[in-house]
C-alpha cells in the first residue's frame, strides 16, 4: 500500500506533537509529584 507523501508528512507530524505533548505533561507531573512528596516531608518534619 502507497501513502502520499503528503499524507506521511501530516502523519508525522501528529506523532511528534503526541510525543512532544506526552513527554511534556510526563515531565510536568512527576515534577509537581516530587514537590508535593518534599512538602509532605517538610510538614511531617515540623
Amino acid at each position: 500500500m502507497m501513502i502520499s507523501s503528503e499524507l506521511q508528512n501530516k502523519l508525522k507530524t501528529l506523532i511528534d506533537t503526541i510525543c512532544f505533548l506526552y513527554f511534556y505533561f510526563d515531565k510536568r507531573n512527576s515534577v509537581s509529584l516530587r514537590a508535593s512528596v518534599q512538602l509532605k516531608a517538610y510538614t511531617n518534619t515540623y
